[in-house]
C-alpha cells in the first residue's frame, strides 16, 4: 500500500533481511513518491529513503550515486531535525568511507571529523576515530 510507515518499515525488514534488490525497490518508491510530494512523503521519508538507497549504491561500488544520495540525506535532515539523527551520523561515515574507497583522503578525513562532533550512534565514533588512523578499504 501507498503508505509511508508501512514502506518504510517494508524497507527496514528488507535490509535486515540483506535482500537489497527489495529494499532498494521500496526506498526507490519512497523517494519517487516524497518527490511527488505525496501526503505522509516528507522530509523524514526522504532522509530514510537516501541513506539506504546511498548505503545499497556504496554496496554495488556505485560511489559517485552513493555520495550523491548521503550528501542528500544530511542535507535534507538539517532541514528538520532538531537533534542530530543516526541516519545522518551514519551517512556522514559511509560518505567519508566512500571517498576513502575513492582515494579522496581529504573528503574522507572531512567526514571522519563531522562523525565525531555529531552524537555517537552505533559506535559510529569509534569507526570514525579508527578510519581517521587507517583508510576505510574493503
Amino acid at each position: 500500500p501507498a503508505n509511508p510507515i508501512f514502506q518504510r518499515t517494508l524497507g527496514r525488514i528488507h535490509v535486515k533481511l540483506a535482500d537489497w534488490q527489495r529494499a532498494t525497490n521500496v526506498f526507490t518508491k519512497v523517494l519517487d513518491r516524497c518527490e511527488k510530494k505525496l501526503p505522509g512523503y516528507s522530509a523524514p521519508a526522504e532522509r530514510e529513503a537516501r541513506y539506504y538507497l546511498g548505503y545499497d549504491a556504496m554496496r554495488r561500488k556505485e560511489y559517485a550515486a552513493a555520495l550523491k544520495h548521503f550528501a542528500r540525506c544530511d542535507e535534507v535532515a538539517r532541514g528538520f531535525e532538531s537533534e542530530t539523527s543516526g541516519f545522518r551520523v551514519m551517512a556522514a561515515l559511509r560518505a567519508g568511507m566512500t571517498h576513502d574507497l575513492l582515494k579522496r583522503r581529504a573528503d574522507a578525513v572531512r567526514e571522519y571529523n563531522r562523525v565525531l562532533s555529531m552524537p555517537d550512534h552505533n559506535g559510529s565514533h569509534s569507526l570514525a576515530k579508527e578510519y581517521l588512523s587507517r583508510p576505510y578499504s574493503l
